[in-house]
């Protein structure tokens, strides 16, 4: 069966499309759709179903959502165990018989900046969905900070940050931080204010 686009707003499993812009198959097995060729999909198009795993195309805000179903690279199992048996949204499967700490790869999620100002951010944040959706809160942040990039692309330093939110509605604050020395500054110690350690390469500390 073909079914020109303009005729539906959502693509059900096994349907096949043919407009001068746009050919796809589409197969359903358990939920999951296999795209055969997809070159066009307007603003607001979706493909899936509303009940299921449903991916929507927002071209005025430049997003691409999917809603209703686990996002697995490399894996079919969302089972996860950690103090308690559950299920994960997201997971990025990888295979690495690396064992060195400094060459971990193939089993690794990056996050990556395109910008090369001096001293800025990468960050990982820990936040709540906001009620009325119109931002997210953050809790909790890891935040790397590179030094000025160098001619081959890698930073010339990179320090990293742990931040944690003291109360309600208050943005994170600073709490750990851990130099390109290896100086490891925890901003406050119930009692004795901030202090600086210095962890070597077998996690040894000692002052600075």
């Amino acid at each position: 069966m073909t079914t020109k686009f303009s005729s539906f707003t959502s693509i059900a499993a096994g349907v096949a499309l043919d407009t001068d812009e746009l050919v796809g198959i589409f197969s359903g097995d358990n939920g999951r759709i296999t795209l055969t060729d997809l070159r066009v999909i307007p603003d607001g198009g979706t493909i899936g179903q509303a009940a299921g795993p449903l991916l929507t195309f927002d071209d005025t805000n430049n997003y691409l959502k999917l809603a209703g179903a686990y996002f697995l690279v490399n894996t079919t199992n969302p089972n996860l165990f950690t103090g308690a048996y559950g299920q994960t949204k997201s997971i990025v499967t990888g295979n690495s018989s690396e064992t060195n700490p400094i060459s971990n790869n193939n089993a690794c999620f990056v996050i990556s900046n395109t910008n090369d100002t001096t001293d800025n951010t990468a960050a990982l944040h820990f936040a709540w969905e906001d009620l009325d959706n119109n931002a997210h809160y953050a809790g909790a942040s890891i935040v790397a900070q590179m030094g000025a990039k160098t001619a081959d692309q890698y930073p010339s330093t990179c320090r990293l940050h742990f931040l944690t939110s003291p109360a309600g509605n208050n943005s994170p604050q600073l709490r750990m931080s851990i130099s390109e020395a290896g100086v490891v500054k925890v901003a406050s110690l119930a009692g004795i204010g901030s202090r600086n350690v210095v962890v070597d390469a077998d996690g040894n500390m000692s002052a600075p």
